[in-house]
C-alpha cells in the first residue's frame, strides 16, 4: 500500500519527499526483518509468521497515535505535519508517521501472546512506559551513536536491541500488576510501589545520564544495565 501510494505521487509532490517516505519504509522493513531473525524460531516459516502477527500488529497500528505519549507522540505529529504540508495525502502521511512507533508492535504482540493479554492492553502499557521512563529519549541517544566501522555498528545495534528487549520485559512485569480493569497508570503505580527502591535508584542514574553533555557507548551501556535492574524483582 505504501509503495503504491508513493508511486502515485509522481509529479504531485517533490522527489525528496518521495525518497524520504521510501527511506522510512525501508528502515521499518530492515528493523522488522532483524527482529524476526533474532526473536522467532529458525528457519522462519513465512506463512505461519505472517498469520501470527498480521492481524494483531494491524490492530495496534490502527490505534496510533491514540496510544502514543510524550516524545513518541511529538515525533509522530512532526512527521505527519511535514508530510501533509508537502502535499502527501492524509491516509499515507498517517501510515508513514507511525512507522517508528509501529516497529515495537512485534514485541507488543509477543508479550500479549506470552501473557494472555489483549494486544491493545499491552500496547497501552508499553507506550505509557516509554514516556514515564523516558525510554524513547534513551533510544534516540543510542540511534545517534557513531557507525564509523562494522564494530561500532554492531555495538550500536546490540545495545538498541537490548533496550527493546528490556522495554518489553518491563511491560510484561507492569501488566502483571492490577487487574483486568486497571488503567496503565494504575498498573504502573502498583508496580512502582512494589519496586520503589529499585526504581528510585534507576531513575537517579538515568537522570544523570540524560543530563550528560555527551552520549557514548560507555554511559549508554550503564543506562542499559540500569534498565535491566528493573527486572530483578521477578528474576
Amino acid at each position: 500500500m505504501v509503495w503504491d501510494g508513493v508511486e502515485a505521487l509522481d509529479n504531485e509532490v517533490d522527489a525528496g519527499t518521495q525518497t524520504r517516505i521510501r527511506l522510512h519504509s525501508r528502515r521499518l522493513v530492515e528493523r522488522g526483518t532483524r527482529w524476526l531473525l533474532n526473536n522467532r524460531p529458525q528457519p522462519l516459516e513465512l506463512a505461519e509468521t505472517v498469520e501470527f502477527f498480521a492481524e494483531r500488529v494491524e490492530q495496534v497500528w490502527a490505534q496510533l497515535p491514540k496510544l502514543l505519549r510524550g516524545a513518541d507522540l511529538d515525533w509522530y505529529q512532526k512527521i505527519h505535519d511535514e508530510l501533509t504540508g508537502a502535499g502527501v495525502p492524509e491516509e499515507l502521511a498517517t501510515r508513514v508517521a507511525g512507522f517508528s512507533s509501529a516497529f515495537p508492535t512485534l514485541d507488543i504482540v509477543s508479550v500479549a501472546d506470552r501473557t494472555g493479554k489483549e494486544p491493545l492492553d499491552v500496547a497501552e502499557v508499553y507506550y505509557d512506559l516509554a514516556d514515564r521512563l523516558r525510554i524513547t529519549q534513551l533510544m534516540d541517544r543510542i540511534i545517534e551513536l557513531p557507525r564509523a566501522d562494522r564494530w561500532q555498528s554492531m555495538a550500536r545495534a546490540a545495545i538498541r536491541e537490548d533496550l527493546y528487549a528490556a522495554h518489553a520485559a518491563v511491560t510484561a512485569d507492569v501488566l502483571a500488576a492490577g487487574n483486568g480493569s486497571s488503567t496503565p497508570q494504575q498498573r504502573f503505580q502498583l508496580w512502582e510501589r512494589k519496586n520503589a527502591a529499585l526504581l528510585g535508584r534507576a531513575r537517579t542514574t538515568l537522570e544523570e545520564i540524560h543530563n550528560s553533555d555527551s552520549f557514548d557507548l560507555a554511559n549508554l551501556s550503564v543506562a542499559m544495565r540500569t534498565m535491566r535492574t528493573l527486572l530483578r524483582s521477578h528474576s
